[in-house]
């Protein structure tokens, strides 16, 4: 029986018959929410919590071999990947996050202007430390704070 999860996306258990009719293959594929959480995973594995851990386990960046492995990794979780970039940009979205949530002063909604504003690690470090107060409407200590964060 479907039951929803504490975000309100309907999870489809493993055990549930297959949907029949036009475009049961399509419905029957894992598919990616606007949040990065995904439904019909065949574990229940939340991908948003799997981007998190990866990135946060290498804050530094990843390699080419890791992001296969990451990405066999959610296949093999039921998630669909057929979306490679969409799934990088969350991947970095989350990134972004984990170094931003270590400035003393960055609350979530902090986070997520500045996620929403440059959406990449980056795209930050090209900014200055006026366009990073401008984007989320920060003091400019606070602002030089987050620039030195990513900047190493």
């Amino acid at each position: 029986m479907p039951r929803k999860s504490e975000s309100g996306h309907v999870q489809v258990p493993a055990s549930s018959p297959p949907t029949r009719g036009k475009g049961a293959a399509a419905k029957s594929q894992p598919r990616v929410q606007g949040d990065g959480r995904t439904r019909g995973t065949s574990d229940g594995v939340d991908l948003k919590k799997a981007l998190r851990d990866f990135a946060a386990a290498r804050p530094d960046g990843w390699n080419h071999d890791d992001w296969i492995h990451f990405l066999e990794d959610l296949k093999a979780r039921g998630h669909n990947i057929n979306d490679r970039d969409a799934v990088g940009q969350m991947l970095e979205r989350e990134r972004l996050g984990v170094l931003l949530e270590k400035v003393p002063g960055m609350g979530p909604q902090r986070i997520q202007k500045l996620a929403d504003s440059f959406g990449t690690v980056w795209r930050l470090r090209d900014a200055s430390t006026d366009e990073i107060a401008g984007a989320a409407n920060l003091p400019r200590a606070l602002a030089e704070k987050v620039r030195e964060a990513v900047k190493r």
